[in-house]
């Protein structure tokens, strides 16, 4: 890794892998920023692109430096992304999704707030926003302003938050930082949850995030119900690599065994049936009803109201409990499908079915992990070196306390 130069502020990292359309717009939407092209580089990796991307991307002229490098086997986007921060010549970097698109103002913003920062430990996230259009469709309207898919509308402006915090999709970070806590994984080579385990990593260090939410960049992906929730197997899929690489860790399944998993993986197809009706359900609604034109997102009862179906403990349910969940999710969706436009409260009531299979595929996702297994097998090693951290812990508060320097 180099230190700055030629003058550069940033390096801009864009990892890619089969969007050729919407990376080239990506590059040109930077072509439009307030920021000096002559202060500021674009490294982009094409993760062995087969639909034409890596064509597309050598016959680009941009007014910035663009860098292009190639994988010749696809390793996933932390793979990608360790590329081109090792290439970068910026000390500081802007790590972006390819789909998203930063304002005029986006590159100026985080460069400002990256020299503010400068020796302190923060990195810099931009809000990920979804296109104005599709947020008055239903489950647009949903993932912009609820945290259904990200956590933005749970953020307050100029906070400090840790690692659940380290999304890559809009992110300004010191190359140093990434260097010091060992790069983005390389072992999983799909895409949720790797960002965050990076900023596990980060926040051992000391490092937080810092939330500029006027720092925006455009999420160009119309996601439907079909998409959300094969996203959701990846980030379930994906957070298993938090837990393996930090005992010290809780996550929902930590009390998952060997013989908990096998009950699972045997009982997830007995209750698909009624979970893919109730997804074709709200695919339906999200295609034929809108937003009606006077609901404030605000007024979405969502935040603090209790979840009607189960959430994250669906891995101990029982297949036929799931299975009457999805049935009842279904019913209530009747009265929303036969409205063309959409109340606040129909809303909540439409982010409350989402949110059961949210969790449900989260769950498929855990249980197809690579590491889930292991994960599971050694449970009692969890727990053992977990009650060792606490009482290493304990006794170190203990040799500080006034009563426990008179006793030594």
């Amino acid at each position: 890794m180099t230190q700055e130069y030629g003058g550069l502020k940033l390096s801009v990292i864009i990892p890619t892998h089969n969007r050729m359309d919407i990376v080239v717009k990506n590059l040109l939407c930077l072509a439009r920023q307030t920021l000096p092209a002559d202060s500021f580089e674009v490294l982009v990796c094409d993760d062995a692109s087969t639909d034409g991307t890596w064509e597309a991307l050598q016959s680009l002229s941009t007014p910035y430096a663009l860098r292009l490098f190639r994988l010749p086997q696809c390793g996933g986007p932390g793979r990608a992304r360790n590329l081109l921060i090792r290439e970068a010549r910026a000390e500081a970097l802007v790590i972006l999704n390819d789909d998203a698109l930063l304002t005029p103002a986006g590159l100026a913003m985080h460069a400002a707030a990256l020299e503010m920062t400068r020796g302190e430990r923060i990195a810099v996230l931009g809000r990920f926003s979804f296109p104005a259009d599709y947020q008055r469709t239903p489950f647009g309207c949903l993932l912009e302003h609820t945290d259904l898919s990200f956590r933005f509308p749970l953020f307050t402006p100029g906070n400090f938050y840790g690692a659940n915090a380290f999304y890559s999709c809009n992110l300004g970070i010191y190359a140093e930082a990434v260097a010091e806590a060992g790069y983005f994984d390389e072992g999983y080579a799909g895409a949720g949850a790797e960002d965050m385990e990076l900023g596990d990593r980060l926040a051992k260090l000391g490092n937080m995030v810092v939330y500029l939410d006027k720092c925006v960049a455009v999420h160009e992906h119309r996601l439907t119900v079909h998409d959300f929730c094969r996203s959701q197997i990846g980030r379930g899929g994906g957070g298993v690599v938090r837990c393996m690489n930090d005992f010290s860790q809780v996550f929902h399944y930590d009390d998952m065994d060997t013989a908990a998993l096998e009950r699972l993986r045997r009982g997830l197809h007995r209750a698909e049936d009624a979970v893919l009706r109730l997804k074709d359900a709200v695919h339906a609604l999200h295609r034929r009803a809108a937003v009606g034109e006077d609901v404030a997102p605000q007024d979405i009862p969502w935040r603090g109201v209790p979840l009607r179906y189960s959430a994250h403990d669906q891995w101990r349910m029982p297949p036929r409990a799931v299975e009457r969940e999805a049935q009842q999710a279904l019913a209530d969706m009747v009265p929303l499908l036969k409205s063309r436009e959409l109340s606040a409260g129909d809303m909540g009531a439409l982010y409350q079915v989402c949110s059961f299979l949210k969790w449900r595929y989260d769950t498929v996702g855990i249980s197809r992990s690579p590491w889930i297994d292991e994960y599971a097998a050694r449970k009692a090693e969890r727990q053992a070196s977990r009650q060792a951290g606490q009482s290493l812990c304990a006794a170190a508060q203990n040799q500080e306390s006034p009563a426990g320097r008179q006793e030594t």
